[in-house]
């Protein structure tokens, strides 16, 4: 019985990867099928025909939309791009922010599937004063198991953040989400924005974020934000804290912390106004981080001492 469970196991692995299709994306094309010879114009003609497990191949160059992924046959849906491959936002799609309600969006990739990775491309928010909330991926239920693989995010806006905040990366009840090998640059208020658990924040190379570069934190109503690894970031020039901790037994190790105003790393506790508040301020209670552990990082002239500040319980920090 053993054996013909394996061999089942494979025969599906084979078959899925049998009819998984290629499609192909280009600036100048204007194809419907999105083959290689007749390839689509935009990302969403491509994503709008594909099935599960399917690769999107986009070409150089820039294209201007925001891409809506959603529905279990678009589960583990790959978007490739060429290395020099744009996405800048059309000025985002219709609708609002599901987690923040009243709020209007400019989502440059709105997550609701689970499996997609992203990779070898670039994000971007241009010069705007549209009082919109700017996120580049956004990841919200059923999403889970999603990957951004080296994706540049750059947004430059020419008026002030408005609440409750733009972010690079904004995971929300996600779980098992990974950002590697990836660059923030440009005044996104958060590079990376967690609530959610399970998540891999490695290797990545975060500058100039106007309030936090990675925030680990529970939102209103108590949702989890645990065992989260946060490895090998390189941090500089924050204008509040580098890393911020609000959750329970996650892996803060092995990053490079330099310049942030605030502390390199915080440990969130119940000191009012001193780390981000849930829900952006408008609702909720800071979380007591707790047994985390904190270990291996570099910090460099950063403010309240150069030190890890450890305001909450039972934490384990060398």
């Amino acid at each position: 019985m053993k054996i013909v469970s394996i061999a089942a196991s494979l025969f599906i692995v084979s078959i899925s990867s049998v009819n998984a299709a290629s499609l192909f994306v280009s600036t100048g094309g204007a194809g419907l099928s999105c083959s290689q010879t007749d390839p689509c114009g935009s990302i969403q003609s491509a994503v709008n025909i594909a099935g599960p497990n399917d690769v999107i191949h986009v070409s150089d160059g820039t294209f201007k939309e925001n891409v809506d992924i959603r529905g279990p046959e678009k589960a583990g849906l790959k978007i490739k791009g060429s290395g020099n491959t744009i996405i800048e936002s059309a000025g985002g799609l219709p609708g609002a922010c599901g987690p923040c309600p009243n709020v209007a969006a400019d989502i440059i990739f709105d997550l609701r599937t689970a499996g997609v990775s992203i990779s070898d491309l670039t994000i971007s928010h241009p010069a705007s004063t549209s009082m919109k909330r700017e996120l580049g991926v956004f990841a919200r239920p059923p999403a889970a198991n999603v990957s951004i693989n080296n994706v540049s995010f750059h947004r430059t806006r020419t008026d002030e953040p408005v609440q409750p905040g733009s972010r690079g990366v904004f995971v929300f009840l996600a779980p098992g989400f990974e950002v590697k090998h990836s660059t923030f640059t440009g005044n996104y208020e958060d590079a990376v924005h967690i609530p959610s658990s399970s998540s891999d924040i490695s290797h990545n190379t975060i500058i100039d974020a106007p309030r936090v570069a990675i925030v680990i934190i529970q939102e209103p109503g108590g949702t989890p934000a645990e065992d989260n690894i946060i490895k090998g970031n390189t941090i500089k020039g924050t204008g509040d804290d580098g890393i911020q901790i609000q959750g329970d037994n996650n892996i803060v190790k092995d990053n490079t912390i330099e310049n942030s105003v605030g502390a390199g790393i915080k440990l969130c506790g119940e000191i009012s106004g001193d780390c981000v508040m849930p829900g952006d301020g408008t609702s909720g209670e800071l979380a007591i981080a707790s047994e985390n552990i904190v270990k291996g990082n570099t910090l460099i002239g950063n403010g309240e001492n150069n030190e890890v500040i450890d305001n909450g319980m039972e934490n384990i920090v060398k």
